[in-house]
């Protein structure tokens, strides 16, 4: 696991790949004992740069970076883990922590960067701590909480779905744990989808009793549950990350861990629930552990793996690009090699319209504008990756200037990309030395 001081209520970084074998009470015991490292970034000069990677290295000012909001933990939120939604004209995300009780927040946020909080958890049955993004269906907010909620009380709450609407939030769904089968802990990012009228996400435990490995769910607007599939048979997957995409009437996600490597998966689930592997994950130069939500491009699935790669042998690669067809083939089109180029791509890719065979991603870690704590120097990436494989980096962050660790994916609104840093930024969080609590920002079509 790689631990390093961030922001908020809580400081800390996850390498997932290998961390999902363990339960979800032991995972939690590890995320807490990660706050208090409390070591704090160390930016250097303002200035963004970008440079061809493969080219001969020059590096130059690069325009149509700006950000738009620093949070300061209260009231307003602190550590957003998740990427944003637009929704009439506006962007709306989750912070982990901040807000009135520290226990995170959903907010909104204006394209000039003017932000309030819609909605600080409390606990218990109101849910705590949302690692996912939202979805909207229908002019109302849904998303989850990685604990709180009515089920699983002995161990503080198994998580919930929530909504957010004119008249404020209100839990929607609360899940029971693998004592029930319904799934717990939608915590690493797994973000609600709408589809056909319906919610559709996954939980990274719960399933069984046995197999307690996660599940696919699918919910209504009134709160009604149905799991579609539970992982951990005939090598299907272990613990999904993020969330699920639609393409020709099929969902499409990856798992972490599991698969006959242990690597990881990318699958597809039916409607109906019928479930099948498309990839598995060899690790090495293959890939290992990929945890961002994927992305079809000209009837292709695209994502990115936490490790894996030819690069930092010192963990088991800094990452990697791939493309796979709904049939199974599976190809890398980039190999991530540490600074300057990127370390980690948490998050999954996004596609930008009127930008042919182009593809926008975040990387956690790497970059060549500052020195950040734990194994890695830099503060994380923004890039660009054609489908033939090659890589430009459009940002790298700066610490306390812009930002830090981009952990949650990119948005797409009118041709612009907005995002969110997990730590950094002017926003100064007493428990992390004043390191930051986090920013949102965007890159302009100027930028690209």
């Amino acid at each position: 696991m790689v631990c390093k001081g961030l922001v908020g209520t809580l400081a800390f970084s996850i390498s997932l790949h290998g961390l999902r074998k363990v339960t979800a009470c032991v995972a939690a015991a590890l995320l807490s004992a990660c706050g208090d490292a409390g070591s704090s970034l160390s930016p250097s000069a303002p200035g963004a740069l970008a440079s061809q990677h493969g080219a001969s290295g020059a590096q130059e000012p690069l325009s149509g970076f700006k950000s738009l909001h620093n949070f300061k933990g209260s009231p307003d939120g602190g550590t957003p883990y998740a990427g944003l939604v637009a929704e009439n004209g506006a962007l709306y995300g989750t912070t982990w922590g901040g807000g009135t009780s520290g226990l995170g927040t959903v907010f909104e946020v204006s394209m000039s960067g003017k932000e309030h909080a819609l909605h600080s958890f409390k606990g218990s049955l109101d849910g705590e701590n949302p690692w996912g993004g939202l979805a909207t269906m229908k002019g109302t907010l849904y998303g989850t909480t990685s604990g709180g909620g009515a089920g699983c009380s002995s161990s503080g709450g198994c998580g919930i779905v929530f909504k957010v609407g004119k008249t404020g939030e209100s839990p929607l769904y609360s899940f029971k744990g693998p004592a029930q089968n319904d799934g717990a802990d939608p915590q690493y990012n797994n973000d609600l989808m709408a589809f056909n009228g319906l919610l559709y996400g996954m939980t990274d435990y719960g399933g069984s009793s046995k197999l307690n490995w996660g599940t696919v769910f699918e919910i209504n607007g009134s709160g009604t549950e149905r799991v579609l599939h539970r992982f951990g048979k005939a090598n299907d997957g272990a613990n999904p990350a993020w969330g699920l995409i639609a393409l020709d009437g099929m969902l499409y996600g990856t798992t972490t861990n599991g698969g006959t490597r242990n690597e990881g998966t990318v699958f597809e689930v039916s409607t109906s629930g019928k479930e099948r592997v498309l990839y598995n994950f060899k690790g090495g130069a293959d890939g290992a552990g990929p945890v961002g939500s994927l992305v079809a491009l000209n009837g292709v699935l695209y994502g990115t793996t936490e490790g894996g790669g030819t690069g930092c042998v010192y963990l088991d690669g800094c990452g990697t690009i791939f493309a796979v067809s709904t049939s199974g083939k599976e190809r890398v089109l980039y190999r991530f090699s540490g600074a300057p180029d990127g370390v980690q791509p948490e998050a999954g890719l996004t596609k930008v319209a009127g930008r042919k065979d182009m593809l926008y991603g975040t990387t956690e870690e790497g970059g060549t504008a500052c020195t950040g704590s734990g194994s890695f120097s830099g503060c994380g990436t923004v890039f660009e990756v054609s489908t033939s494989g090659v890589e430009r980096i459009l940002h790298s962050f700066h610490g306390y200037v812009d930002g830090a660790y981009p952990f949650g994916g990119l948005t797409v609104f009118d041709g612009t990309l907005f995002g969110t840093t997990s730590g950094g930024g002017s926003g100064g969080c007493a428990s992390n030395s004043g390191a930051g609590c986090g920013t949102v920002f965007r890159i302009s079509p100027s930028s690209l």
